[in-house]
């Protein structure tokens, strides 16, 4: 497959790094990739962790995201972003914000840059059962409100079938909630990855949403977000299930490689070439190149649907997939086609 050409001076490789340090999480989340392990109380050595920060500096990186687990039960979570920021690397953490109040203010006061806080319904008991701690919202809304008085933040939203019909709602709950609103927001289709789609595999078919629930709930959140000056990304999901205007919002396997929010852990360099590649081969591995997807015109602009996901998305519900025909970009390899006219969600 040649790579397109065209526009091709306009997106970049991501320079985003990921730090992994530690699994401690006192969540339980429905849909967590660790959760067949049962991976919640690991901590790497120090060094490990800081020659990661050094080696994410080397390779040019300019931001990072601090994962798990929760990181805030790490326990050097504090120097981490003190290291991270010393380093030239901005951190952003991303958290569930189930944390002792003293943590988060030290955190505050270390050089952090952005958080990316974990959300997962409108109501208070659809979240609190997704993660399973009971009064995990309210704890989440103290520290929310703390860190809003000082900066603003971004959300995740993960979207499984317990969740799907409070999209459009917790959209209007989180405009106006606290001192200001969020800077990004982003969707994130579960997909099976991992031991998900063998051992895990009936919970999976349970976590996988409706596209006729939640498609229409997207294209209501994403209208009410965006008026107000929110980034919104929607992440591994097929454009079928969008209205046109929002094919901007979706970055899948085939775009995770130029969204700066996104990871560059597993891309060779930051050059354009091995990142387009990484993404075409990413696409090839997860995304749907069979039917109905092979003959929608926008297959190699959208990248597909999840594989496994639309594997267990037609047991559940019978094929909900529908291949978009008659557009002038039929036969395109254009990656970049809409999503270049979403600089809120990548900014």
């Amino acid at each position: 497959m040649e790579m397109v050409t065209e526009k091709t001076s306009l997106p970049r490789v991501t320079t985003r790094a990921v730090m992994d340090p530690s699994r401690k999480c006192a969540l339980r989340c429905e849909f967590c990739y660790y959760l067949p392990q049962d991976d919640f109380y690991s901590v790497r050595p120090w060094e490990a962790v800081e020659a990661d920060v050094l080696a994410a500096k080397d390779r040019g990186c300019d931001a990072c995201d601090i994962t798990g687990g929760e990181p805030l039960q790490y326990p050097e979570i504090a120097r981490l972003v003190r290291c991270c920021a010393d380093n030239g690397i901005r951190p952003r953490i991303i958290t569930s914000l189930i944390c002792a109040e003293r943590v988060l203010d030290e955190v505050l006061d270390s050089g952090i840059d952005d958080w990316l806080i974990s959300m997962h319904g409108a109501k208070a008991k659809t979240h609190d059962e997704i993660v399973h701690i009971k009064h995990a919202r309210m704890f989440q809304v103290r520290r929310a409100l703390k860190i809003s008085e000082r900066m603003r933040f971004c959300c995740n939203y993960v979207m499984i079938q317990k969740n799907q019909a409070e999209i459009a709602d917790w959209a209007e709950w989180i405009l106006g909630q606290f001192s200001c609103d969020p800077r990004i927001v982003n969707f994130i289709n579960f997909n099976p990855h991992y031991e998900w789609a063998t051992r895990m595999r009936d919970k999976a078919i349970g976590n996988v949403v409706d596209l006729s629930i939640a498609g229409p709930q997207l294209d209501e959140a994403i209208d009410m977000i965006e008026e107000m000056g929110v980034g919104v990304n929607v992440r591994y999901f097929p454009y079928c299930a969008l209205a046109e205007r929002h094919w901007k919002n979706v970055c899948n396997d085939l775009h995770v490689w130029c969204d700066s929010g996104e990871w560059d852990n597993a891309i060779p360099t930051h050059d354009l070439p091995d990142g387009y590649q990484y993404g075409v081969e990413l696409s090839i591995r997860n995304e749907e190149k069979g039917a109905p997807c092979n003959t929608c015109d926008l297959q190699w602009v959208c990248g597909g649907a999840n594989r496994l996901w639309h594997e267990m998305s037609r047991e559940k519900y019978g094929e909900q997939l529908v291949p978009i025909t008659g557009t002038e970009a039929k036969g395109s390899l254009d990656y970049w086609r809409y999503r270049r006219d979403n600089g809120m969600g990548m900014a």
